[in-house]
């Protein structure tokens, strides 16, 4: 007996011998290695693609990395794994294995037809891969997926629903609708409702989280704004009542801790967070309703939108200098994104044209966007996946990729 327990331990510890998943490790330029592989390099020869348009991120057990492979037709996603196999005879050295397979591709345009109402607001969680969809059915649609297929429809108000936002690492969505409150999902499960804010005495227009100091920030009809702390249970941080007027859009710059918001009366307030969110600036050079904000999280760029159909951007290191006017459209702006690796800007408009442009070139436009019948409410950029999506009031929202732009 005690001669087949020691045969039996033997055999685990030659197996663990044999194959052991902790292979990968990164040269001096920082590349993923498997023993003498490059993974990029490896990943790039199956898909048949240029390394330049693959990242690898090590995960898991660090024997694994996940890598996106960027073409000109789709986004794929690779798992790469890396396996250290030792040979029965001592003297022999260990050799190594890299296994690749593909999990999913994307394709390059996608349009989701199945709204039955507007489309108002559009948010992507990059590291879950999902498409929060919200408008005036009063529901949320969540797609994910390479194909963006529907997971689940919450059912959120009698009202239209005007926003929505993720919180990128705490899996949380939040909503803002015309009963004047602000609800809170967990997107790790199954969406469930956590809680439901009741501050606000008008229609919720605008919500946005910091991802990193973990706040909330709301706007409506009321010319209120509402900064919640989430990591406590999403008690009240501060009221922010300087406007005169409806409160369209919120934003956060996440190394610089601001907050921006947009409003009606034509002005646009930036709030310094660390210091008790007093008025760094407040931009006039609108002529008409604020209706979108957008920071570029490392250029360190605001970009507004207004009625006025012009899309300021402003230089924040150079005292908000006006740096680029955009008058491409023809009508009301509704939305405006920075895509933050690609340095690209998306803007949207009551009509049915997106207009995209290159910060690097002194914003030239790369490409406009002609996919909808009727106005275009919402942009939003999936940032690691180099996706736009666009929603709009002909009831359809459009998935396309800005690789080779």
């Amino acid at each position: 007996m005690l001669w087949r327990l020691t045969a039996l331990a033997a055999l685990v510890v030659l197996c663990a011998w044999l194959v052991q998943g902790n292979g990968l490790t990164k040269n001096k330029k920082g590349h993923l290695m498997c023993g003498s592989s490059n993974v990029e390099k490896a990943v790039a020869r199956r898909a048949g693609s240029n390394v330049d348009g693959v990242t690898c991120t090590r995960v898991g057990n660090k024997s694994r990395a996940t890598c996106i492979v960027l073409l000109p037709s789709e986004s794929r996603t690779y798992t790469a794994r890396c396996l250290t196999t030792k040979k029965k005879r001592r003297k022999r050295s260990a050799s190594t294995v890299l296994n690749i397979s593909l999990l999913e591709a994307t394709p390059s345009l996608i349009t989701l037809h199945d709204y039955p109402s507007l489309v108002f607001s559009v948010a992507f969680h990059t590291a879950l891969n999902h498409l929060a969809v919200t408008g005036a059915d009063g529901t949320v649609n969540v797609h994910s997926g390479s194909n963006y297929k529907l997971l689940t429809t919450i059912t959120v108000s009698d009202h239209y629903v005007n926003t929505v936002a993720f919180h990128q690492t705490l899996n949380i969505l939040a909503t803002g609708d015309e009963v004047n409150l602000v609800r809170i999902y967990d997107a790790g499960n199954s969406y469930q409702l956590v809680t439901t804010l009741t501050d606000h005495t008008d229609y919720v227009r605008s919500v946005a989280f910091h991802n990193t100091l973990n706040l909330l920030a709301t706007g409506a009809d009321d010319s209120t704004v509402y900064v919640y702390d989430v990591d406590n249970s999403f008690q009240v941080v501060t009221t922010l009542t300087d406007h005169s007027a409806t409160v369209r859009a919120v934003a956060f710059h996440e190394t610089l801790n601001l907050l921006a918001t947009g409003s009606g009366d034509n002005t646009v307030n930036v709030y310094d967070i660390d210091n008790s969110y007093s008025i760094v600036t407040s931009l006039t050079d609108h002529t008409d309703y604020l209706k979108a904000i957008a920071f570029h999280q490392t250029l360190d760029l605001l970009a507004t939108g207004a009625d006025d159909n012009t899309v300021f951007v402003y230089d924040i290191a150079n005292s908000y200098n006006l740096i680029a006017t955009l008058t491409d459209h023809s009508n009301y702006i509704t939305s405006v994104a920075f895509h933050n690796t690609l340095n690209l800007l998306a803007t949207s408009s009551e009509e049915s044209t997106v207009y995209v442009y290159d910060i690097d070139n002194s914003f030239q436009t790369v490409t406009t966007l002609t996919d909808h019948s009727s106005y275009v409410n919402t942009v939003a950029f999936h940032d690691t996946l180099n996706l736009l999506a666009t929603g709009s009031n002909d009831k359809t929202v459009v998935i396309q990729s800005m690789n080779g732009l």
